[in-house]
């Protein structure tokens, strides 16, 4: 089960990321473009016996489901083996993708233009994608397959899910934004915010949406069958749900993680994998050293190996206000040069480990990555999602008919207000332009805008209003 930020040279590393910030799989995890796959594990169906040519291939990201493994290719071609049922290693023809995920019985895809594609098990409507993430109109910067159920990031930082709603597990809470990564777990999701804090919904009968009171200062999170799993900045992992097969054991100093059915793998900067949980099978068993990648799958696991340079420090998204100055940096060991990349284009003369981009925009909101090569070959980082906060404007006053007054407001530049994003507003009122309160006022989404309803306050000569977003 596994989600990868990592992009094939050839269409180069973009918004179209898999995951902005981890996400059950190697998402987190940095890859080489010179690499090769291992495996460990049960290989009863087949998923642990690499096809010979992608000992030594190109591979980029790969993705342990239950039964399948698949695996990304530097040209951005994929594939796939293991148990064949259901067509789950049937990869569609002409396939180009920038980011995959294997969840138990289905993978998905984002392709190179952007729309997202899975095939495999299409029961609970596991392949029933939304048209617009199918078609392309609605760019997905992040998909997680789980087992019943897919979850799909939009550009927009918002989650979409579908397959099985049993027990909420696809239906994201009214009003999430701000997301910079998800995982679709057994029957659970969780999504790490731009704030470093963890949302969790679906089935809890274990505890795994039990999110830990206080965690914060989360980059990455990744969903196991019934445990949750998240990294923070400091290299330490944070773990909760089913432990009776040891998935919750202690580990630190990782710099990516992975949750499978019942174990969890952990990649270090030195290029190693610690691991917990069971290992009844060898899925543990992976390489200890010289790993770039890994994914935890369900009896099973995945690693990519490589001699290419080990990133030590992923650049971080942010959300800021436009004019801000964004510094975004990456740290790696054995480096000796580096290429920015934005949108999925390189940026010119963007070539150290820090990239600074003075007085944002609109035009500067989306995807960042950097390729960091040396000697042994190229490694990709993660995506740091850049979110520029819209500012809103009021349009005029309209008088109601009861003598009350409406407000509409929207963003500045005439983009349409996603469903739900009423949430993250607050209307504040003013007599004199210094003092503000509060009006908790209910404010109602209505075509890509928001709007309020106010009395009219005869005593006063004039009153303000002004928008502030949470």
């Amino acid at each position: 089960m596994s989600l990868s930020n990592d992009f094939p040279k050839s269409v180069a590393p973009s918004a179209l990321s898999a995951s902005i910030l981890a996400a059950m799989s190697i998402a987190a995890f940095s890859v080489s473009a010179q690499a090769g796959v291992t495996a460990a594990g049960r290989n009863a169906e087949g998923q642990s016996a690499v096809p010979s040519d992608l000992a030594t291939a190109n591979v980029i990201a790969v993705s342990a489901g239950r039964t399948h493994s698949v695996a990304l290719l530097a040209d951005g071609s994929v594939r796939a083996w293991g148990e064949a049922s259901d067509g789950r290693i049937d990869v569609p023809a002409g396939l180009r993708a920038v980011a995959i995920d294997a969840g138990a019985y289905h993978s998905l895809a984002i392709t190179d233009s952007g729309s997202v594609v899975g095939w495999g098990y299409d029961g609970a409507r596991l392949l029933s994608i939304p048209a617009d993430l199918a078609s392309g109109e609605s760019r997905a910067i992040a998909i997680s397959a789980g087992k019943f159920h897919s979850l799909a990031l939009k550009a927009d930082g918002t989650v979409v899910g579908w397959g099985s709603n049993v027990g909420g597990r696809a239906a994201a809470p009214f009003g999430l934004a701000g997301v910079v990564g998800i995982s679709a777990g057994g029957s659970h999701s969780l999504a790490v915010k731009n704030d470093g804090t963890v949302v969790a919904w679906g089935v809890n009968e274990d505890g795994q949406c039990d999110v830990p009171e206080g965690l914060n200062d989360v980059v990455a999170v990744s969903a196991g069958l019934s445990h949750s799993v998240a990294l923070k900045s400091d290299g330490s992992v944070v773990s909760w749900g089913r432990g009776s097969e040891g998935q919750l054991g202690s580990l630190s100093g990782a710099v990516a993680i992975s949750a499978g059915d019942y174990h969890t793998v952990a990649l270090t900067a030195a290029g190693g994998l610690v691991s917990t949980g069971d290992n009844a099978s060898g899925q543990r068993n992976l390489p200890a050293s010289g790993v770039s990648a890994a994914s935890a799958g369900g009896q099973h696991s995945l690693a990519v190996t490589s001699s290419g340079p080990v990133i030590t420090a992923q650049p971080q998204p942010q959300t800021v206000l436009p004019g801000s100055d964004v510094v975004l940096s990456v740290s790696a060991n054995n480096a000796d040069s580096f290429q920015w990349y934005f949108n999925n284009g390189a940026i010119d003369g963007a070539t150290s480990a820090t990239l600074n981009l003075s007085g944002v925009s609109f035009a500067n909101a989306g995807s960042y990555s950097v390729a960091v090569s040396g000697s042994g070959g190229t490694t990709w980082s993660q995506d740091a999602l850049v979110i520029v906060r819209s500012l809103q404007r009021i349009a005029a006053p309209e008088m109601l008919a009861d003598g009350r007054i409406r407000l509409t407001f929207g963003d500045t530049l005439g983009a349409a207000l996603v469903y739900g994003a009423e949430t993250r507003f607050t209307v504040q009122a003013s007599y004199d332009l210094e003092s503000w309160f509060d009006t908790e006022l209910a404010l109602v989404w209505v075509n890509g805008s928001v709007q309020m309803e106010d009395e009219l306050d005869s005593q006063a000569p004039a009153k303000f209003y002004r928008v502030v977003e949470q």
